[in-house]
């Protein structure tokens, strides 16, 4: 057997075992969300499963700073569930919580405000990568926030899900191309 034979099947013996780990923890992350997600949600949020487990799989099985941002972004897009209502619309804030049997109006706008500051905490909490300008942890952190926000999505209207996630994509794409222009300009 040749050093090269040797190599490859370390290789892939090295890959085999990252997947079988990746596959288990996103299996673990994604049971863990969706069930916390159908509990609180519904179980019309068990529709974005597919979409965190793909996440979870891909960065775990990757890993780097990409595996890295996405913890930090599951986390993160937690925080798009404890935002009250009256954040997300606030023209509902002053109707009384028994009146309000269904949506009392539509905010996108709101909604978009609200994504765009926590995008802009994930970008600034993104782990930075070995390279000067690495954008796997930015994009990492928002793959994680944007598949947890999903999750949180499936009780808005389309615009208003649609603002959330914008929101924390813009803001988390423009802080971190703005970090990895600064890193490069003093390289």
């Amino acid at each position: 057997m040749s050093t090269d034979d040797i190599q490859n099947r370390a290789l892939l013996a090295y890959e085999s075992g990252r997947r079988q780990v990746a596959l288990v923890r996103a299996l673990a992350v994604t049971a863990a969300l969706v069930g916390l997600s159908v509990v609180v949600r519904g179980p019309v949020s068990a529709v974005v499963a597919p979409l965190v487990f793909a996440i979870v799989f891909f960065s775990e099985w990757r890993g780097t700073s990409l595996g890295q941002g996405v913890r930090r972004g599951i986390v993160l897009g937690l925080v798009t569930w404890i935002l009250p209502m009256s954040v997300l619309r606030p023209c509902c804030a002053n109707m009384d919580p028994a009146a309000i049997v269904g949506p009392c109006c539509t905010m996108p706008g709101c909604c978009f405000a609200a994504g765009a500051a926590i995008g802009l905490v994930a970008a600034f909490l993104a782990p930075r990568g070995r390279g000067r300008a690495d954008l796997g942890g930015p994009a990492g952190i928002a793959a994680g926030t944007l598949g947890v926000t999903a999750l949180r999505c499936t009780g808005l209207f389309v615009g208003e899900a649609a603002g959330l996630l914008l929101g924390v994509a813009i803001a988390t794409a423009m802080v971190s191309g703005a970090r990895a222009a600064l890193v490069r300009a003093r390289a």
